[in-house]
């Protein structure tokens, strides 16, 4: 099955249909609440992100390397990680595990245009939430991140 038919094939799945509609556990507050940290080296594709995230009031940022993540200090105390497995240098695998080494425990969607099932696996056990194959439909990835923000740890009072 090629990926177009593939990705047709999910879209009418229900249970794709009912994450969709699946709401956020708290009110994703642009002050204080969720910030998806985007690691994409295409800047195409981050944007696109970008714009798909508003319609969740929730901030956004964009990274073009696993290095531009490494050099900052992600203090979230709520939101979610997404992290595309084939960035230049640094994989987005290896990132990941450095992250959680690091104690940042915001939850993670992988993306990757070259996936295999054992790649999945090896991304759930580095501590992913889901893997998603490009090229994605918005309302998949949209699910997936309102529901990675459900799983998000509580922000401290």
């Amino acid at each position: 099955m090629n990926v177009r038919a593939q990705n047709q094939a999910n879209a009418a799945d229900p249970l794709e249909l009912r994450l969709e509609q699946t709401p956020v556990s708290r009110p994703v507050d642009s002050e204080e609440g969720a910030t998806i940290h985007i690691v994409e080296q295409d800047s195409a594709v981050a944007g696109g992100m970008r714009l798909l995230f508003g319609a969740l009031e929730a901030r956004v940022k964009t990274y073009a390397s696993a290095e531009s993540v490494l050099g900052e200090s992600i203090h979230a105390k709520n939101g979610c990680l997404i992290i595309e497995m084939n960035l230049p240098g640094m994989s987005g695998l290896e990132l990941l595990s450095r992250l959680r080494a690091r104690g940042v425990t915001l939850p993670a969607i992988m993306l990757t245009s070259k996936g295999d099932i054992a790649t999945a696996v090896e991304a759930m056990r580095a501590g992913a939430l889901d893997f998603i194959e490009k090229p994605f439909v918005d309302r998949v990835l949209l699910a997936r991140v309102r529901q990675a923000l459900q799983f998000a740890p509580e922000p401290s009072p």
